[in-house]
């Protein structure tokens, strides 16, 4: 990784080592030849550098011509690579990506799966040293992965994934291409900012919220109530089941074909029903004669459940959930 006067770093890929030109008077070689990859798969291109020692010390080094690529006249820092050594080092993506594999071997259970990835995420967000394509390209396949390991993780993964695909989706698949960076310089700026903002810690949290909803929405045992049937005047008149006409909230099944979505309505007796005739006030889907309506068994208030749930959201900074299909569509 070489940088230049802007500060603007040039990151070169290679699968052999680099050639070094060595001088008798120095240990500091007086040019570097890299083959550099352009082009996965493929034979790389030459690149030499000229290394010039002679400015007080400070060292700089100067490229020549490569693959038809405008490359900066020099480079004043030369930040991962020791100058007398001839061993290349590896890519630090390649790195993380190396001891994430190992991590995998040693998963057994979607929850240590997730940990895992929320483990290499965090560090991601912070890894500033690491190509940020490839970062990119890395932290977008990890949401996928994460998104697997649990479906209560894709309501908080599908933003994140969503920002990144905005940002880079067409040229991240090209980190090793060294003049990305320069040729797409607010696209940096970008991805800077989605890695100073992106949090992985709230993906556990959205996780864990989500389990707590539905937890709580599979045990409010939901049960028959009764059946609507048609009086005259087309009234669709209530009739309780026996133990159920004191539970103050019911719920109909909306079919999708009224203008409301599919999913369930939560309706309570005193605004939906009228209490002299006990004809349902509800005329935003079509009730058909014989419809039964449910009652939720803990007999507890959805209103109040609801802003409860909001409430622990917000402590915990989760934005997205996925509710359950048993919670009411007018209530989420």
């Amino acid at each position: 990784t070489f940088v230049d006067e802007k500060g603007m770093k040039w990151h070169f890929y290679s699968a052999e080592k680099p050639i070094l030109d060595k001088s008798r008077s120095s240990r500091i070689p007086k040019a570097i030849a890299l083959n550099v990859m352009i082009t996965p798969g493929a034979a790389g291109k030459f690149l030499p550098i000229r290394v010039d020692s002679r400015n007080a010390g400070k060292i700089q080094y100067h490229p020549g011509s490569f693959a038809d690529m405008a490359l900066p006249g020099k480079f004043v820092k030369l930040e991962n690579f020791q100058l007398n050594s001839g061993n290349l080092p590896k890519a630090q993506h390649f790195t993380v990506l190396e001891n994430l594999l190992k991590e995998f071997t040693r998963v057994r259970t979607p929850q240590q799966l997730a940990n895992c990835v929320t483990g290499e995420l965090k560090k991601l967000s912070q890894a500033e040293n690491i190509n940020i394509f490839a970062r990119a390209q890395l932290t977008r396949k990890l949401l996928d992965v994460l998104a697997l390991s649990s479906e209560f993780y894709r309501a908080a993964v599908t933003p994140a994934a969503t920002e990144l695909d905005k940002i880079a989706e067409k040229i991240s698949n090209r980190w090793y291409l060294p003049t990305l960076a320069a040729e797409y310089p607010d696209t940096v700026k970008e991805l800077q900012s989605f890695f100073k903002n992106f949090t992985p810690e709230k993906l556990h949290s959205a996780h864990n919220a989500g389990t707590e909803v539905h937890k709580l929405a599979l045990a409010r045992g939901l049960t028959p109530g009764g059946v609507i049937l048609h009086g005259r005047g087309n009234r669709k008149i209530l009739h309780w089941f026996e133990g159920c006409s004191e539970i103050e909230e019911f719920w109909l099944y909306s079919d999708g074909k009224s203008g409301l979505a599919p999913g369930w309505v939560a309706l309570n007796q005193k605004s939906h029903v009228n209490k002299s005739n006990k004809h349902l006030k509800f005329r935003f889907m079509d009730v058909t004669h014989g419809t039964v309506f449910f009652v939720p068994g803990d007999n507890r208030n959805t209103v109040e459940l609801h802003e409860q749930i909001n409430t622990m959201l917000k402590k915990s900074a989760v934005e997205n959930i996925i509710w359950p299909d048993t919670w009411p569509i007018n209530m989420k």
